[in-house]
């Protein structure tokens, strides 16, 4: 299993569905992924000052299924656009996903 320390952001570009409480969900890009946190763009600066907020995507995988990553916002720079968003929870069998995919991507990377 990928610990904290061994796990590299891995550059992506992901749609993703962010919602906050029970606001509509909005869309943004999933930039890096790591197995504790991702990168997100592009969110309109609609985090606002939120500091939890639920992320729906689907990992290029070949599995469809929505990953949910409850996360919490550990930096922001609105002024780019950027948040780093550290995953507070991931249900087992997204994190088995996450770090499968991580594993592939670190591994063909490597390969390459």
């Amino acid at each position: 299993m990928l610990g904290k320390s061994d796990c590299e952001h891995v550059l992506v570009s992901l749609p993703v569905r962010q919602r906050f409480g029970d606001a509509e969900a909005v869309p943004c890009l999933m930039t890096s992924l790591a197995l504790d946190c991702a990168t997100l763009e592009q969110c309109g600066a609609r985090l606002g000052e939120s500091r939890y907020v639920w992320l729906d995507f689907v990992l290029p995988d070949g599995n469809e299924r929505t990953i949910r990553a409850l996360g919490e916002v550990a930096t922001r720079d609105a002024e780019r656009d950027v948040y780093r968003v550290r995953f507070k929870h991931l249900f087992p069998d997204h994190r088995r996903r996450v770090e499968s995919f991580l594993r592939s991507r670190v591994a063909t990377s490597v390969a390459a």
